[in-house]
């Protein structure tokens, strides 16, 4: 859950330092350059028109002659990127009260504000792992036996 309050830019930069200095992001010096970058673009309010090719030379040091339809680098890091996030707000950064998100098919960092848990709700615990044979009951064939 997420709520929409104002956030500084000094919070922005205390957030992605927690990132880039986790573990999940240890030795990923690409991906900490492009969040750096994708984080940098966002908040001068250039990433909306950030495009592949952009990415690619900028980040990538990407030759001028460069073809992100033949060359799919850039998307398959920036898909790097976003699994790299998840895996950082389950574990590491699960108490994170800033959240840097990279929407699918954007380049704009959102950052959202973490709801706390009200006080009055209970916690709710980790799924159960599933087991690794469904109960003979809910087998459809068993029930002809």
């Amino acid at each position: 859950m997420t709520s929409q309050v104002p956030i500084d830019v000094p919070e922005i930069r205390e957030a992605l330092g927690r990132v880039l200095s986790s573990l999940a992001f240890r030795d990923r010096e690409i991906l900490q350059h492009l969040l750096e970058y994708l984080v940098a673009r966002t908040l001068d309010g250039t990433a909306d028109s950030l495009k592949e090719y952009a990415i690619g030379i900028d980040v990538f040091h990407k030759p001028n002659t460069y073809d992100p339809q033949s060359d799919a680098s850039v998307r398959v890091q920036i898909g790097r990127l976003r699994r790299k996030l998840e895996q950082y707000y389950l574990d590491e950064g699960v108490a994170d009260t800033l959240l840097l998100q990279l929407p699918k098919r954007h380049f704009a960092v959102i950052f959202e504000r973490r709801a706390a848990l009200s006080p009055s709700l209970p916690e709710v615990s980790a799924p159960l792992r599933a087991h690794r044979f469904a109960p003979l009951a809910l087998l459809p064939w068993a029930l002809t036996i």
